[in-house]
């Protein structure tokens, strides 16, 4: 599944809104998210979505992936900002598939 954040800009120096929407592997949204301030941070946002809960709670499965603005969570996978290894930069790699 692909997590795709979105903020809306009213100017170049106010944020509207946050929102962000999942969608699967065929690009059908399974959550949509909207309504927070446009100061939100994306971590917290998910961490007070429905939707993480459900995948807390086992009733969802599957693994999500993010961009660098959410933290490496169990359930959701995101870029190593600064690789090291070979294996930092294939999972890197790997990621943008």
């Amino acid at each position: 599944m692909y997590k795709f954040p979105i903020k809306v800009l009213l100017n170049k120096r106010f944020q509207l809104a946050c929102w962000y929407a999942i969608v699967n592997f065929t690009m059908e949204f399974i959550n949509i998210v909207t309504g927070w301030p446009g100061s939100a941070h994306d971590s917290r946002m998910f961490k007070s979505s429905m939707i993480c809960g459900q995948f807390e709670e086992g009733e969802v499965s599957g693994i999500l992936l993010g961009d660098s603005g959410y933290a490496c969570h169990h359930i959701l996978m995101t870029p190593l900002l600064n690789p090291q290894t070979r294996a930092d930069f294939n999972y890197n790699s790997n990621l943008k598939r």
